[in-house]
């Protein structure tokens, strides 16, 4: 007659763990008995199973719950009378980063940047603002001693340990210089056929009104890229002096111009 020894099984392990596809390991260690063995286990409410496994055993786990042995089977077909431990395992929810700032562009005048965390999920952050300077804050001002592109970098966390953080780049701009000529000529000779303000790539918003000797106004846009053809209901307006009048923002910083216009033919 063989007497089989019973086998003994132990778990542990667990901890938290980031909800990104991340693992981590619970271990089962199994004594005495005959290898390899068949492992009972839980989590939770869901029953899982490895079979034909070694003394020591070690599951990657990824599901949220306190993982318990429920039974254990040596190869001999002994089962475990003593099972201890517990390894419990917490997912943590993934922190999710965004940011927004403004006024974008700025300019070199008026070099402030007002950034905002707009994540989710996370309990701090840590901004890079791409020239040296650093900050802890929630929502920090920026003010840049000259003009160029910034990386502006945001890593955020959460109280488990969870990182993520994402980079942008933010524009500090010269005064800008735009140009707006004195004449042209609509005659569709293929030269100077339209008027237009050039020097406007990055304004954030532009409003021009083109009006004639009497004040009536013949010509509106908002799209900093529209001409003038020197028409008014679709025809030619006649030869002559005629006024504009432009709102141009850059960032915070606003410019309004008032010249005229010689239309020759």
């Amino acid at each position: 007659i063989d007497v089989n020894p019973l086998p003994q099984a132990i778990i542990s392990g667990g901890g938290s763990v980031c909800d990104d596809g991340s693992t981590i390991e619970v271990k089962i260690v199994t004594t005495s008995g005959t290898p390899n063995y068949n492992i009972y286990f839980s989590a939770g409410i869901n029953n899982l199973t490895a079979q034909n496994v070694g003394a020591n055993y070690t599951l990657n786990a990824s599901e949220a719950g306190t993982y318990i042995l429920t039974r254990v089977t040596d190869s001999k077909g002994c089962e475990a009378q003593s099972l201890n431990g517990s390894a419990t395992v917490v997912i943590n929810e993934f922190p999710e980063v965004a940011i927004t700032a403004y006024p974008q562009p700025t300019t070199i005048t008026n070099p402030l940047i007002n950034f905002v965390d707009e994540s989710t999920n996370h309990v701090n952050g840590f901004w890079d603002f791409g020239d040296g300077d650093i900050s802890s804050a929630e929502n920090p001002i920026k003010t840049y001693s000259s003009t160029g592109i910034y990386t502006v970098k945001l890593v955020i966390s959460n109280g488990g340990g969870c990182r993520d953080s994402t980079i942008k780049e933010y524009i500090v701009i010269k005064s800008p210089t735009f140009f707006a000529p004195n004449s042209f000529t609509p005659n569709d000779d293929g030269v100077n056929d339209e008027w237009k303000i050039t020097g406007l790539e990055l304004a954030t918003n532009f409003q021009l009104k083109i009006f004639n000797r009497w004040g009536k106004l013949i010509f509106s846009t908002s799209d900093i890229n529209e001409s003038w053809d020197g028409k008014y209901l679709n025809t030619i307006v006649k030869q002559d002096n005629y006024i504009y009048h432009a709102v141009i923002n850059f960032g915070l910083e606003s410019y309004e111009r008032y010249g005229h216009i010689l239309l020759t033919k």
